[in-house]
């Protein structure tokens, strides 16, 4: 079932990356609302993938508490108000945290790990830390504009980690 959820859930990013690829600038903002539960979903459920893998719970009920508060926190950066940053902020802090909530059981699991399963833990981990780390770019490098961001050096790093730790 692992690499079936992790597909699912790849697949469900790819479909809102894919979403807000095919969209103009201009029309983010209204679509945030509806993409960000799209990626919040597929992490969730490749959440849900490692963490059966490594038989630990990928706590849902906290994953949807989560996921309501970011989905909240888009609308009103995106309908109330029009706020690049602060809806990515909302987005990638949710899904470092969907992302991290079970790498702490998987971390006191002591269990014995072959080769690939040690490479799935590290990378996992990497991911996990990288995506928390994400916002906190934002808010160092201070974006404000939406083509100020698609345009930086941030957004190339941000888009070629993802692809390098997905792969």
């Amino acid at each position: 079932m692992f690499l079936l959820w992790t597909a699912c859930g790849l697949t469900l990013t790819g479909l809102a990356l894919g979403w807000q690829s095919i969209t103009s600038p201009a029309q983010l903002v209204n679509w945030a609302v509806y993409t960000g539960p799209i990626y919040l979903l597929g992490a969730w459920l490749c959440t849900l993938g490692v963490a059966q893998k490594f038989l630990v719970s990928s706590y849902p009920k906290t994953s949807a508490v989560v996921s309501i508060i970011v989905v909240a926190g888009l609308y009103v950066n995106s309908v109330a108000q029009d706020n690049i940053a602060a809806r990515v902020l909302w987005l990638n802090t949710g899904l470092g945290i969907i992302h991290f909530i079970p790498f702490p059981s998987i971390v006191l699991k002591k269990a014995k790990r072959d080769g690939l399963d040690k490479l799935l833990y590290w990378s996992y981990g990497v991911f996990a830390i990288y995506t928390v780390l994400r916002p906190v770019m934002v808010i160092y490098l201070g974006f404000t504009e939406l083509q100020d961001m698609l345009s930086s050096i941030y957004w190339l790093v941000t888009m070629l980690g993802s692809l390098l730790i997905a792969l």
